[in-house]
């Protein structure tokens, strides 16, 4: 009978610590590229330690030394570590046989970091706010922003220059946005017969030529209410779903109306349209860069068009629209080994009272549509997190940031979170695999159940000091252990 404890007991350990070490494998792949090598032997440590009770090896007190060893080794490259751990299991009977009162129980596991599929916009608040200081001394919030983004895109391209599996759009947003395209996206009807606005004193108005863009003209998009699509992903393909033009005169902070006219969307007053375009997907590290580079602080914010923008921008259905240097993007919602996300970043209270209603809508339409969605609130009254935190796919992918070090590490760990973790390496003696991650592709949460150590009689008979377990038994992981 005790030979049959201890064949039990080491199936219970070997699969506990089977578990243990996934988790710890887990837990150091999201730090890999932010902890020392020392930090995350300690972080893997940790995470076994929670998982592993002492009684679990036959002791009636704590760890000893060489009771539970933990080492982590490079596995060939920066993206792969692998942990070990080995236990020493007290032995009933066994030890009766051959002399030994303990026996080895091992168990690695090897995780790799990297993209499996990606198509991400960056849908950024661009507005006057952000020229203000982010808190730390002679840094802007837009110069906060700028480095962060710089962070995440070093994280996401890892030292490569581009990734055919990392697509990325950048989403300039004010109270709308601007996009290079040419007429078919705006109704025809729309584009004539506009009168010349009345002028009032030291002002002058007159018709000037439209500048030939290259790759189009610059158009200020906003709502489209009129065709009823204002918060969907549904392309203009025929006059009904296209946007009104009308003819905007911008205002100058000198106090008088410019004489420059340029087509707009559904606006009635001066610098509603940022200075900087949508930048459709690229795989070019060095054109994100560049493009989140020249943006400027300007104008007014709009929150519900920087987010149906950014999911327009990762949207199926706006194919053949962008001008992209892979016409097959953006993919299909449902495409294998793709995700599609959407970061929203703002700094601030929306100008329109609509706004944060329309949000809503459009936030819950996204996550409808399989769009992960991101919340970034960095330096704003915290009485919008709510509002930013519902908008998230979920609480934990929502991120306040009251200050520019607080906004670099929310840009961080997102990134951290869209690359892809792997376990590469399983024991050929378990059939156990670990579960697979949702559509996000973010490691799927486990259920709390018990630890070893509060197994009592209640749930297992026992013979003298140790339980007699069911070999199918397990005990569920701690994901999260305490320090």
């Amino acid at each position: 009978m005790a030979l049959a404890v201890d064949g039990a007991r080491a199936h219970i350990l070997r699969s506990q610590l089977h578990y243990a070490v996934d988790a710890a494998a887990i837990a150091i792949g999201k730090q890999m590229k932010q902890r020392t090598d020392a930090e995350l032997l300690a972080l893997a440590e940790k995470y076994i330690r929670a998982n592993i009770s002492p009684s679990l090896l036959g002791l009636t007190e704590g760890f000893g030394a060489g009771d539970l060893t933990v080492e982590m080794l490079d596995g060939g490259d920066d993206n792969i570590k692998e942990i070990r751990a080995t236990a020493k299991l007290r032995t009933a009977m066994l030890g009766m046989l051959d002399g030994a009162s303990t026996v080895d129980i091992g168990k690695s596991a090897m995780v790799r970091r990297e993209i499996r599929g990606l198509e991400l916009a960056l849908s950024l608040d661009t507005t006057g706010s952000m020229d203000y200081s982010s808190g730390t001394a002679g840094v802007t919030r837009m110069q906060a922003l700028k480095s962060s983004a710089s962070d995440l895109l070093d994280i996401l391209f890892d030292g490569a220059t581009s990734n055919d599996k990392l697509w990325v759009a950048v989403v300039p947003f004010t109270r709308q946005v601007q996009a290079k395209t040419d007429t078919s996206w705006v109704k025809s009807s729309t584009m004539t017969n506009i009168p010349l606005p009345i002028p009032y004193s030291h002002e002058h108005f007159e018709w000037k030529n439209e500048p030939d863009f290259p790759g189009g003209d610059p158009f200020c998009f906003g709502s489209r209410t009129s065709a009823g699509h204002d918060d969907d992903d549904v392309a203009p393909s025929s006059e009904g779903l296209k946007f009104d033009a009308d003819y905007q005169y911008w205002y100058t902070y000198r106090g008088f109306w410019d004489n420059k006219y340029q087509y707009h969307v559904e606006a009635s007053t001066g610098y509603l349209c940022p200075e900087a375009e949508i930048m459709p997907l690229t795989n070019v590290k060095a054109e994100v860069e560049a493009h989140i580079n020249t943006l400027t602080p300007f104008g007014g914010t709009a929150t519900d068009r920087g987010a149906v923008w950014g999911w327009r921008a990762v949207s199926e259905n706006w194919r053949g629209y962008w001008d992209t240097s892979d016409a097959s993007r953006p993919f299909d919602g449902d495409a294998p080994l793709n995700t599609k996300v959407v970061v929203l970043m703002t700094d601030g209270e929306n100008s329109y009272s609509s706004s944060d209603s329309e949000l809503t809508t459009i936030c819950n339409n996204m996550k409808a549509d399989g769009i992960t969605v991101v919340t970034i609130n960095f330096a704003t009254p915290t009485s919008l997190y709510p509002l930013y935190e519902s908008c998230a796919s979920s609480p934990d992918l929502f991120f306040p940031a009251p200050t520019a070090t607080q906004l670099q590490s929310a840009f961080e760990a997102i990134a951290l979170q869209l690359s892809v973790l792997r376990l590469i390496q399983q024991p050929k003696h378990y059939n156990h695999s670990y579960p697979k991650p949702h559509r996000q592709r973010y490691p799927a949460p486990t259920v709390r159940l018990l630890r070893s150590n509060q197994i009592t009689s209640r749930h297992c008979p026992t013979i003298g000091p140790w339980p007699i377990f069911p070999i199918f038994w397990r005990v569920p992981i701690i994901s999260n252990p305490q320090p």
